[in-house]
């Protein structure tokens, strides 16, 4: 039955395009040491944008947990 053979979404997403050697070779480059200056995590071209944002994320709740213990420990900032 030749209605049966069109798939729609399905049919597209099986013959998506594979790039899995492409992103390999780029994250085999130069080696696979994690703790050099080029490292796995960071080898391809939009890999420093979600670390800037992690990092961001991750310095304001560090920021803020210290200002709540210094709070919590002086009682200052208190609503009364």
């Amino acid at each position: 039955l030749p209605w049966r053979e069109k798939r729609g979404i399905v049919d597209w997403m099986t013959n998506y395009p594979d790039k899995v050697m492409q992103t390999k070779k780029i994250q085999m480059e130069g080696g696979t040491c994690l703790g050099e200056k080029n490292p796995t995590w960071l080898k391809q071209p939009g890999d420093a944008i979600p670390l800037a944002l992690g990092a961001a994320l991750v310095g304001f709740g560090g920021v803020n947990c210290v200002v709540g213990h210094y709070r919590l420990a002086t009682g200052k900032g208190k609503l009364d």
